[in-house]
């Protein structure tokens, strides 16, 4: 239908504005519509009577070409050019003029998930949703946006309006089914399976539903019986494609039902007629490494090999899981006979990549230069990832230059972004970033160096979600997870520092020990001993003479068995105490002596451990750190002298060692030196940027020398770091509720800090922020709660007598402050005195 010549709703020109609504957009299917143009078919089929009328309405289509058509058309060929934001801004500019333009909306919703703004695209595809032309593909595009989101009951109702249009429809029907398995409502999954197999009975995504709807309504037999059919009919089909999935799904069904051996036998079976096939291959082995059984998924992809020896892809695959399952020099040296079998721009790639997944960047470089020289029109993509690593050698310059050779956008926005990083220039380095990210969204490596640069200027926040999109876009391709599995784990957020640190183990397993670390001592602060094994079993197995074997199974040990435990475990391992490169498990074991009394022990190993360094040729890296060592004895034995001599050869040794600034300040505290402290404590935050435990206790020593707004800037800093600082938001909360100062923020502070740490001290800010922002009910209320944990606190209990006395429960009021008045010093006593005075006066 045609809408009137007074819909005024679009284009620059008056004339635009008026035909812009009269011309019909011709239906397309939803293979073809992202590609739909307008068509003329609604206005011309009415007879032309006059040459006027001729004129008028050529008119009014030069009109509307010149002001939407033709932009949707250039914003058309920017997203096919891989030019997606430019295209993005284009169709903006089209909105403008007409926010309810129908094709505008549907082609901005489709480029925004393009792009990886499935977000930001359902507005835009919920419009087009609404209209006659596009209810159909827009809406089937918003369900499935929506079923990417998780919002599975906006995808139900999406579908389902797709359904009233086109009862049939069977992408809906099928969108509509994995809904309900995914909101675990397998009996209506079950239905909408059956509607697409009535219509297509061939249709294997529809069994796929059917036969998981079946196992999870408990009916294994005839979810076996579908299973079974499925691969009986494709195995007729002569359908290889076909034939492979549909037995891996048997095999995954057997998989379920815990019957393994028949999972096997079929696995077996079906690789020895398809042992090239990528999805068959990836569930066989997943089915293997489940088991601990990593040498028979090796086995899987070394039998492909042998079966098409010329296919690169399955000598990739093969590379890919000995990485990730065998001993690294056997996955390099596979890597090396791809090259030399193939010599191929794509192999040499393949070997570039390895060595920057294992953090050899030269080799890398190198790897890549010999793929270009193979390459008769290398791809920007190849130049781009040479500059990439240039800059992570340093090589700016030739960086740069090779920069200025590609025409993507996105290539040059983010080059810049790595270099300015590298040179220090963290705030740059994110706009450069952030520019190229809206052009290529799904660019792991960028995603990861946003987090970095977020970290470096103390926006935690901006961080996590930078490396948690770095993970989801990239297969462990960088150490995002890593990053993640650090900030959770200083944060005391163990389970998901734990997630995250598997995570890294299982894609970058041979980097270093610290995912291992933050695995092992996360498991153990949940109490999951046996997960805490396994992982230290992993770590045996790549690097079984490693010191971090040692201090993980001490760990271990002095969870299971107390300090006594892991000192016997050291000294039955044989570790050599007065070496100084095993200062790790030194520091730990002096730990243990202390513990068990034997404090002046500990001290001869360390002083062997110092004077065996100092003797060495070689210069010793961990002096500094051993001296440390000593200063922490020394004070505990309350030695102070002999401490302040030991911290004071650390720093000479390494001026800016972090843990002996730390003492130094420490030290100062004990005898008064708050300015001392002071600077030594912000020169350990400089000089361990991440650590948040320095900044905040250079904010205590703010406050205790009156410097209340270099206490909250330092508290500020901590919360930069940290947001979940629990002391660090309840000091600022008390600051900011003291100097009624952003009440609101305030609140959110105090109320973090008691889910962080509920504790008398937290509950009383939180209880101080509510009487500062005059709600005395909700404050009398919190701090009796503290009092229920600690009803000694003379502070708290005047501040409850207060809020009583101001919301006119004088009686009350006037008891507690009498009681305090009479019972020792505190720092509100005279206060208290004062008020109980004018209550008895009035």
């Amino acid at each position: 239908m045609l809408r009137p010549l007074s819909d005024d709703r679009t284009a620059s020109s008056p004339i635009g504005k008026q035909c812009s609504a009269m011309i019909q957009p011709s239906y397309h299917t939803f293979g073809t519509v992202l590609a739909a143009r307008p068509a003329l078919g609604g206005l011309i089929s009415q007879p032309i009577r006059s040459v006027a009328g001729l004129l008028l309405l050529m008119a009014l289509l030069t009109g509307c070409r010149d002001s939407i058509d033709i932009r949707l058309d250039e914003a058309f060929e920017l997203r096919e050019s891989g030019q997606l934001e430019l295209s993005i801004l284009a169709i903006q500019e089209v909105l403008k003029d007409d926010p309810n333009h129908d094709q505008a909306n549907f082609v901005l919703g489709s480029t925004l998930v393009q792009s990886d703004r499935q977000e930001r695209a359902i507005p835009y595809l919920k419009k087009a949703a609404g209209t006659t032309l596009y209810a159909i593909p827009a809406g089937l595009l918003l369900a499935s946006t929506q079923y990417r989101l998780k919002a599975y009951d906006e995808t139900i109702q999406a579908s389902q309006d797709v359904l009233e249009i086109d009862a049939t429809n069977l992408t809906a029907i099928y969108t509509l089914g994995l809904s309900y398995l995914a909101t675990r409502r397998f009996e209506e999954a079950l239905s909408e399976a059956i509607r697409i197999l009535d219509i297509r009975p061939d249709a294997q995504n529809a069994t796929h539903i059917q036969g998981t709807a079946l196992v999870e309504l408990g009916r294994p037999d005839e979810a076996e019986a579908v299973w079974l059919a499925l691969r009986e009919r494709t195995a007729k089909a002569d359908n290889a494609d076909g034939d492979a999935r549909a037995c891996t799904a048997v095999a995954r069904f057997y998989r379920s039902q815990n019957k393994r051996e028949q999972a096997e036998e079929i696995y077996s079976e079906c690789l020895g007629q398809y042992p090239t096939h990528a999805y068959l291959q990836k569930s066989a082995s997943d089915f293997y490494v489940r088991q601990s059984l990593p040498e028979r998924a090796i086995a899987i992809h070394r039998h492909a090999v042998d079966s098409s020896p010329e296919n690169l892809q399955v000598w990739s695959r093969l590379a890919a899981i000995l990485y990730l399952h065998a001993d690294p020099k056997q996955s390099h040296e596979t890597y090396l006979e791809i090259v030399e079998r193939f010599d191929s721009p794509g192999a040499w790639r393949l070997l570039a990549d390895f060595y920057q997944k294992t953090r050899q960047t030269t080799p890398a470089r190198k790897a890549l230069e010999e793929a270009l020289i193979r390459a008769e029109q290398p791809p920007e993509s190849f130049l781009y990832s040479l500059a990439e690593l240039l800059i992570e050698e340093g090589n700016f310059d030739r960086a740069q230059k090779l920069g200025e050779r590609l025409k993507n956008p996105s290539y040059r926005h983010l080059l810049a972004g790595a270099i300015s990083l590298a040179q220090d220039d963290p705030q740059q380095a994110l706009t450069h970033l952030d520019a190229g990210l809206q052009l290529w969204p799904n660019n792991p490596n960028a995603r990861y160096l946003a987090g970095r640069a977020a970290l470096e200027i103390h926006d935690h926040a901006r961080a996590i979600t930078a490396f948690g999109a770095a993970i989801r876009v990239g297969d462990g391709t960088t150490d995002a997870a890593l990053r993640l599995a650090e900030i959770h784990f200083l944060d005391g957020n163990f389970m998901p520092a734990r997630g995250f640190a598997k995570h890294q183990i299982a894609r970058r397993p041979y980097l270093d020990d610290r995912p291992y670390h933050i695995a092992i001592r996360s498991a153990l602060r949940l109490d999951r001993l046996e997960e805490a094994n396994q992982t230290l079993n992993l770590l045996r197995i790549i690097k079984p003479d490693s010191l971090a074997v040692i201090a993980e199974t001490s760990a271990i040990r002095r969870f299971t068995g107390g300090a006594k435990a892991s000192s016997d475990f050291v000294i039955e391992n044989g570790v050599d105490l007065t070496n100084p490169a095993n200062e790790i498990i030194l520091r730990a074991h002096v730990g243990d002596l202390n513990a068990l009394d034997r404090t002046d022990e500990a001290l001869k190993l360390i002083d062997a451990a110092i004077a065996r360094g100092e003797s060495s040729e070689v210069q010793d890296e961990n002096g500094a750190a051993l001296h440390d060592l000593r200063a922490r004895v020394m004070s505990h034995l309350g030695h102070s002298e002999a401490a302040l001599m030991a911290i004071q050869r650390a720093l000479v040794i390494d001026s800016a060692h972090p843990p002996a600034l730390e003492m130094r300040a420490f030290l100062a505290i004990g005898s008064g030196d708050l300015e001392t402290a002071l600077g030594s404590l912000d020169a350990a935050s400089v000089a361990e940027p991440f650590e948040s435990s320095y900044r905040y206790r250079a904010a205590v020593v703010a406050m205790q020398m009156g410097d209340n707004e270099g206490a909250t800037l330092r508290l500020e800093q901590t919360l930069a770091r940290r947001p979940n600082h629990g002391m660090a938001a309840n000091d600022l909360a008390w600051s900011l509720a003291s100097g009624r100062r952003d009440l609101d923020r305030a609140l959110q502070l105090a109320q973090l800090a008691v889910r962080r740490m509920r504790s008398p001290t937290t509950l009383t800010t939180l209880g101080w922020v509510h009487h500062r922002r005059g709600d005395h009910h909700k404050a009398i209320e919190t701090y009796r709660i503290a009092l229920e944990a600690d009803a000694t606190l003379p502070a708290l209990r005047y501040r409850l007598g207060v809020a009583l006395a101001e919301l006119g429960e004088v009686n009350e009021a006037q008891q507690i402050l009498d009681a305090l008045a009479r019972g020792p010093e505190f720092p509100e006593r005279e206060a208290a005195r004062a008020l109980l005075a004018r209550l008895q006066g009035s």
